[in-house]
């Protein structure tokens, strides 16, 4: 295979930079590099290239860099045993040694393949040229900044493969999480404007500001209880594990409400809580109005209607029940609603569904029934089947902020199991997903495997770390390392939407983002 020298090398003698010394196994090499190129050299992270004894050209990345001189021990104390020779004697005595990984093999086509064999040993070493790094890095369709190492190269990523495989943005706080995701979104709604739904679920209302190029919409997050299950409406007006009589009693109104409704409007938001508080009452002024300690009610039990004996003991709990149930209705009273009217989605604009007002029970209540119904109707417009919300005729993009509050470790909510079911079959379907935390691990281990691609930005945490890793095969220890170094919008990006992983620095998003420190105001005292 031909040699693939770099045609333009930004070194003074403009060819070789260093030489390999040292070749351990076929992923890490070693080589000493010319002093005088080093003041061409950024530093770790930087790309150079070499030859393996096949004669193929390999990308290598800088991992560390040590300077040395061969008239210095080791040891501090042999200092003084330096002091015959001349400033001039140490400085041609000393010389640098990188540790460089190695990437893969350059293709013709610019394409990177795996390396199988040795870097050959005194192989030349050559300073990657732009255009050689412009082919590897910009062939993407969705630029999201350039590389840190080389910020005349810009870094785009394949939309396809970001939002079909799913992805993930992790960073601490303050560190650019949010700037990361405008740009994103930015960026792949410019591409598909008209042709995809892009919605991000927003937990702080931090993106219900955006204002730049793109023009935005605000979805209304809607409870819709209707749609619960009994045991989801148990858990959500607060009827504990323990409460069986209570739960039971919800249970019986619930089924009781939806079957007297049959062959008429259908009622939901605050009207069928009503209507399920109205049954209660109903079932209570029977058992008050009685000559005797007992009556007979009928419900409905999901099957077929059936009677029960109330006794004087049951009013307690049904009366627990109603007093749960109005504590529900009076703090949830402005979202309670039909819940299609929260998929006003349009998909020549960004959808926020501005969750900043609502409880984060609440919150996962919402979240669970418009994911729910997300991945159903995709399913559905797959098979050509007649949509009920015919916004998902479309692709759809479901970005997700304080992911780990939707997507927890422990998947008891049922926002992690309709999260869950979109990591593993969205992509099918036409919904992608990406996850966004400053918590990854508190998120769902499956739900972060299934995100194909990672942007990662500064994380000190070592247990944030070992958890990323655990869920991705192309996180070695070496891009580990580097995430605590990292800068505000630094981020290192791996995945297949980018042929290699590489270091990145995020464009700065040029509209305005809603979300503010608190502390904002210290800066001026």
């Amino acid at each position: 295979m031909k040699s693939l020298k770099p045609s333009k090398v930004k070194i003074e003698n403009n060819t070789k930079i260093g030489v390999i010394v040292i070749s351990k196994g076929i992923d890490e090499v070693y080589a000493l590099l010319d002093v005088e190129a080093m003041k061409t050299i950024c530093g770790v992270g930087e790309y150079l290239i070499a030859n393996n004894i096949h004669g193929e050209t390999v990308l290598c990345n800088i991992v560390d860099i040590t300077q040395f001189n061969s008239l210095l021990s080791d040891e501090l104390a042999q200092f003084n045993n330096v002091s015959p020779y001349s400033s001039e004697l140490l400085r041609n005595s000393s010389g640098f040694a990188a540790k460089l990984k190695v990437v893969g093999v350059i293709n013709e086509d610019f394409t990177i393949k795996s390396n199988i064999t040795c870097v050959a040993l005194l192989s030349e070493v050559y300073l990657a040229d732009n255009d050689l790094l412009n082919s590897i890095f910009s062939n993407g369709n969705v630029e999201l900044g350039h590389l840190t190492v080389r910020p005349s190269i810009p870094v785009a990523v394949d939309a396809k493969t970001l939002c079909s495989r799913h992805f993930a943005i992790l960073a601490m706080t303050g560190a650019g999480k949010s700037n990361t995701v405008a740009v994103l979104t930015e960026k792949l709604h410019e591409k598909t404007k008209g042709a995809m739904n892009i919605v991000i679920i927003d937990p702080h209302g931090e993106y219900t500001k955006m204002k730049h190029n793109s023009e935005i919409n605000i979805l209304q997050p809607v409870l819709d209880p209707s749609q619960l299950f009994p045991d989801q409406l148990s858990k959500a007006i607060g009827l504990n594990g323990g409460a069986s009589v209570q739960k039971s009693y919800l249970t019986y109104a619930m089924h009781t409400v939806k079957y007297h409704c049959k062959g008429r409007p259908r009622v939901y938001g605050k009207e069928y809580l009503d209507k399920i508080e109205e049954k209660l009452v109903e079932w209570i002024d029977k058992l008050n109005n009685a000559d005797s300690k007992s009556v007979t009610i009928r419900y409905y039990d999901g099957v077929k209607l059936r009677t029960k004996t109330l006794k004087k003991d049951d009013e307690s709990s049904i009366n627990r029940v109603i007093e749960k149930l109005r504590i529900y209705i009076n703090k949830n009273k402005d979202i309670l609603g039909h819940h299609k009217s929260m998929f006003n989605i349009q998909s020549d604009k960004i959808n926020i569904l501005d969750l900043s007002k609502v409880d984060e029970e609440e919150m996962i209540t919402v979240v669970s029934d418009f994911l729910k119904k997300t991945l159903k109707e995709r399913i559905k417009a797959t098979h050509g089947q007649e949509l009920y919300i015919r916004e998902f005729e479309l692709p759809t993009l479901v970005i997700i902020e304080e992911a780990h509050i939707f997507a927890s470790k422990n998947m008891n909510d049922k926002s992690s199991y309709w999260l869950n079911k979109i990591a593993k079959e969205g992509r099918k379907f036409g919904v992608g997903m990406g996850i966004v935390s400053q918590r990854p691990k508190e998120l769902n281990p499956t739900v972060l495997s299934q995100t194909n691609t990672k942007i990662i930005l500064k994380i000190v945490e070592p247990n944030d770390q070992n958890y990323i890793q655990m869920s991705s095969e192309n996180i070695g220890n070496d891009l580990l390392h580097d995430l605590p170094r990292l800068g505000v919008g630094e981020a290192v990006i791996v995945g297949s939407s980018l042929q290699i992983p590489a270091m990145v620095k995020i464009n700065k998003y040029n509209g305005k983002l809603g979300g503010t420190d608190g502390f904002e105001f210290l800066k001026n005292i």
